[in-house]
């Protein structure tokens, strides 16, 4: 039995050599007498070098219960000398789980004996710990807990402190070491994420703050300022994944709900840390209060505190406390980040559900009154001074970073302050050298000045208060827009993000709570609309880097950049601005993808909610602007005593953007037609405007070019909208004649695209392998008139690749009444091709008429000499062939059995008969005779029904699927029909075929349920169909 299970093992099919590997393990678990030996051992080996994810998986499962046995480990030595290294490579294996195994695996080989491992294969491992993959991170963090901390419990010295030390704290110190010496990560939370779970001093806030507060003993070494504050930002790290339970950026799902288990766990993780940091924040906050980055992070601590804990454990006196500590914090430092984060921490604590919040108000009362009294005493010096120098401007800018910060999130409605700062803005629009910061900070308090007014409105409405907003948000609009020419460019981004804001907030969404709203809605006009567009390409798009930049300098203003553009896009997602305002962005999309792609493709993806034809126009005109920026460049760029008239353009800029806008469409062609149909509109009105040249009318106006994008988009009409905008290409060309040179081949393309003609995934194969458009101009041998359209048609599908070897034509005859596709070659001579047509349609070779239709039915000519070639003829796909047999006896020859004897017995005689199978079944009450069977046939056929009902609510018109019908080829196609048909009982799937492989046009008997070509259409029940990503296979591929 084993010998062909390890032949097995190279076997060519990965689901055999998996199973294998399975098995083998279990053999070696539960016969290690006989199977746990090298020279089986060798097979599981070989195979972790497998390509396939799967194998390598099942061998690493095979082995972690070997290494974890301890009787069995010790026969893998030779193993784990030979193949270490290669498990080692396995850790960073791009199947994540293959990844996780292995680190697995090492974890129980280093349980076994850590000295088989080295140190560079453990540093290997310790740097997934901060993986972007949480199991791969969180494996890594039970390795390094096994390498580091798993260790038996370190005799502590004796303390000279009464309190005794923590277990946990010599394993506190190695933590920090170990991130300190890592030096791959600057952030903390990724290697607590690793670790959580994992080890109890995680969670052992007494330890982490002991070791903060308390002086070292005489034999330990005190924290340098390093390793106190990656200490500190370790204790906040694990503050925050303990009261909020969630994950680090990039691991996992954001926002992610927890579920019962994890919410009380939560709760009582928050409820213990409240109460240990109630009494030693304070201490903490005073020790570090000079340190600006150490106090920075401890003030993260109180965002996650339970605040009724204080009423509740009866701490007032450490509220009292905490609150002092914040007052001193604010009245000590200079820097808005510190602002910013003690204003966050009143909000938490001043909120009004809070038992003792009116303390905390108070508090934040006396603090504010502090600022606007310093504030205001700073303007007036301020006002009197005639030129001021950085030193002077110091105390204004100190208070109005204070007023900023605790604007934010409280309001300061009580002092009104909006004179003050206009002045400002004055003072800023007059000299060209006022701080940058100062103007920033004015916008933000007059921004958040007008927020709190419309929170108020909506509280109570007051008249007067809304006139009062309404007059501050058209001066403050104003003052944006003339600050947005500033010749400081941080003043000008400062301005735009505060315009920006402000016209979010004052939307027409307001007159949707309020009709009295209208008044405050800010006007947006075409000059408002340029100001901006201009502003981003002043200062996003064209924007010249110097070339010796840093690195780090390169990607904060790439940061910037993205935060500008994405302030512009919010306006067009929330329908502030017209979708068409989003022309002059959308034009970049390719040009800067890596930048902003994921920006731009964001915004036309969902302005598609607000409406579907207008982004699609808009995409139209990006594409238009697209094509004259390119074209100016050229035209630039040629030289100027040409003496052809060409015109060297290069569109692969143009066809990319028409890719990538032709994909976001997605695949449910359904929802996109009236969009798509509007698009072709737009860039056929552009693409034939003017259709001639004003000085050579034979030769087209300069913007037909353009309409060489427009196949890309043409794969995703159905054919009634091809048809449609067809007649609405010809309407706008009128008849005029059109010569087959260079110059006209985009609109012939276009043309033929539409018509389905030599069309091969939305490109004319042609169009595949010329290079980018070059000089037009050069006439060919024929001219083509537009009203010959056949001759047209056919030296389109010439020029195409029509001229392929293989043809494919429709058969019809008149011998049997079901009709055939079939390919020939064109080289086949005539006398051949009926001996074919024989054997498909019945008819003799020797009597036999081929009549060469189009597809309407209208007869073209015969094919009558047999000594030409089938290509010698004006012959192009999707032609009719229509055999027709002279001989009159051969007509419907094989239809008509009315001739044909048969022998009748009637219900009542056959009954009568002895012997029969009917009697037999009967008697034997087997089949519709036996009651019981019927009853659970009839059930299972009801159960059967009930199930195809389920499956076909999941199917919707338009989707893209595959068919697997017993005893039949899977065939693709799209779902056009779902519901009850007349000639069979239970819902049916209608399907339009992407070959001609059904049985109908979408009807039986007459009875019309969806339209599609003859034999293209087909009724299936739902259990066939799987519905997903089934793309179109062209028939040379099959």
């Amino acid at each position: 039995m084993w010998y062909p299970a390890l032949i097995a093992t190279l076997d060519v099919v990965p689901d055999i050599r998996c199973l294998c590997m399975s098995e083998l393990g279990e053999w070696m678990k539960n016969y290690p007498m006989v199977f746990l030996d090298d020279i089986y051992l060798k097979y599981i080996g070989w195979t972790l070098y497998d390509k396939v994810g799967d194998c390598r998986l099942r061998c690493l499962l095979a082995l972690i219960p070997l290494f974890s046995t301890t009787d069995l480990v010790g026969k893998l030595e030779l193993f784990t000398n030979r193949f270490k290294d290669r498990i080692v490579q396995m850790t960073v294996d791009c199947e994540y789980e293959v990844a996780v195994q292995a680190i697995k695996l090492l974890t129980a080989i280093l349980k076994f004996n850590e000295r088989i491992l080295e140190d560079k294969d453990c540093e290997n491992i310790y740097e997934l710990v901060y993986h972007s993959h949480r199991q791969v991170a969180q494996a890594a963090g039970e390795f390094l807990n096994q390498k580091l901390f798993h260790k038996a419990e370190i005799p502590l010295s004796s303390s000279t402190q009464t309190k005794k030390r923590s277990q946990n704290t010599s394993f506190m110190h190695l933590l920090v070491q170990f991130f300190i010496e890592s030096e791959l990560h600057e952030h903390a939370t990724y290697l607590v994420d690793s670790m959580w779970d994992l080890h109890p001093m995680m969670k052992d806030w007494e330890c982490m703050t002991d070791i903060l507060l308390e002086e070292p003993d005489q034999d330990d070494e005190p924290l340098d300022d390093q390793h106190e504050n990656c200490l500190i930002e370790i204790l906040v790290c694990c503050v925050k994944e303990a009261a909020t339970g969630e994950y680090p950026i990039g691991r996992g799902q954001p926002n992610r709900k927890l579920n019962m288990k994890e919410q009380k766990q939560k709760e009582d993780d928050k409820k213990i840390l409240t109460e240990h940091f109630i009494g030693t924040l304070p201490p903490l906050l005073n020790k570090y209060i000079a340190d600006g980055d150490k106090l920075l992070n401890l003030l993260q601590i109180p965002l996650h505190f339970n605040y009724e804990t204080y009423t509740t454990t009866r701490r007032e006196r450490d509220l009292d406390t905490y609150l002092g500590a914040l007052n001193d914090i604010v009245q000590r430092h200079t820097t808005a980040e510190i602002f910013d984060a003690v204003s966050k921490c009143f909000e938490c604590v001043c909120d009004v559900i809070f038992t003792l919040s009116n303390r905390a108000i108070a508090y934040r009362g006396n603090i504010t009154d502090k600022i606007v009294a310093n504030f205001i005493a700073a303007m007036n010096i301020f006002e009197d001074m005639d030129e001021a120098d950085e030193d002077d401007l110091y105390p204004l800018l100190l208070n109005l970073r204070k007023l900023d910060a605790f604007h934010q999130c409280h309001d300061l409605g009580a002092t009104d302050l909006w004179d003050k700062i206009h002045l400002l803005f004055k003072a800023a629009i007059d000299n060209e050298d006022m701080s940058p910061e100062i103007v920033e900070k004015c916008f933000g308090v007059a921004n958040r000045t007008i927020l709190w007014g419309l929170v108020h409105l909506e509280t109570q409405f007051d008249r007067d208060l809304l006139k009062k907003i309404v007059k501050r948000s058209r001066k403050l609009s104003g003052l944006c827009q003339k600050l947005m020419l500033h010749s400081n460019q941080q003043i000008c981004q400062y301005a735009y993000s505060t315009l920006c804001d402000l016209l979010i907030s004052l939307s027409p969404h307001l007159i949707d709570k309020n009709d009295e709203y209208k008044s405050l809605v800010l006007d947006i006009n075409e000059n408002l609309i340029q100001t901006l567009l201009t502003f981003l390409s002043t200062y996003v798009f064209n924007v010249d880097e110097p070339k010796d930049q840093e690195e780090q300098v390169k990607i904060e203003a790439l940061h910037k950049k993205r935060n500008l553009l994405a302030a512009y896009c919010k306006l067009i997602v929330h329908n502030v601005l017209p979708i068409q305002a989003s022309t002059n962005i959308l034009k970049y999309y390719v040009k800067y993808n890596n930048d902003f792609g994921d920006i731009i493709k964001n915004t036309f993806t969902r302005a598609r909610d607000i409406s579907k034809i207008h982004t699609a126009k808009t995409m139209a005109h990006s594409l238009i602007a697209v094509y004259c920026l390119t074209h100016r460049d050229q035209q630039l760029a040629s030289l100027p005593n040409d003496e052809e008239r060409t015109i060297p353009v290069d569109l692969s800029p143009l066809r990319e953007l028409a890719r990538r806008f032709n994909l976001s469409f997605g695949l449910d062609m359904g929802k996109q037609r009236e969009a798509l149909a509007a698009l072709h509109r737009e860039c056929i009105r552009f693409g034939v405007t003017p259709l001639t040249d004003p000085i050579d009318s034979t030769m087209p106006g300069p913007n037909v070019l353009f309409l060489e994008c427009l196949p890309e988009f043409t794969s995703k009409l159905f054919k009634p909208d091809k048809k449609a905008i067809y007649d609405y290409l010809e309407k706008l060309v009128n008849n005029v004649v059109i010569s087959d040179s260079d110059a006209w081949e985009p609109l012939i393309q276009y043309r033929r695209v539409l018509m389905d003609e030599g069309v091969a995934g939305g490109h004319t194969k042609d169009s595949r392998a010329r290079s980018s458009t070059a000089a037009r101009g050069r006439k060919r041998v024929h001219e083509v008139s537009a009203i010959d359209e056949l001759s047209r048609i056919y030296f389109a599908s010439m020029a195409s690749g029509g001229g392929a070897d293989m043809i494919e034509f429709t058969i019809k005859s008149n011998v049997v009444s079901s009709e055939a596709i079939r390919r020939f070659k064109r080289s086949m001579p005539v006398h051949e091709l009926r001996n074919q047509l024989e054997l498909i349609t019945g008819a003799q070779a020797s009597t036999m008429k081929i009549h060469v239709k189009d597809e309407r039915g209208t007869e073209l000519f015969d094919l009558n000499d047999d000594s030409r070639t089938l290509g010698s003829y004006d012959v192009h796909p999707k032609m009719v062939l229509s055999v027709e047999d002279t001989n009159d006896n051969s007509s419907h020859l094989f239809d008509d059995t009315s001739s044909v004897p048969k022998y009748e017995l009637s219900q009542e005689e056959y009954a009568s008969r002895q012997g029969t199978a009917r009697q037999f079944l009967q008697e034997n009450k087997i089949g519709r005779f036996n009651p019981e069977a019927e009853r659970q046939k009839e059930e299972k056929e009801k159960q059967k029904e009930e199930n195809e009902k389920r499956l076909a609510t999941k199917i919707k018109i338009s989707d893209r699927c595959e068919v697997a019908v017993v005893n039949q080829p899977t065939k693709r196609g799209t779902v056009m029909y779902i519901g009850e048909v007349h000639f069979k009982p239970g819902v049916w799937i209608g399907i339009k075929y992407d070959e001609p492989l059904g049985k109908n046009d979408g009807s039986v008997d007459g009875k019309v349920y969806f339209q599609c070509q003859n034999k293209y259409g087909a009724f299936v029940r739902p259990s066939s169909v799987k519905v997903g990503d089934f793309p179109e296979i062209d028939l040379e591929e099959l």
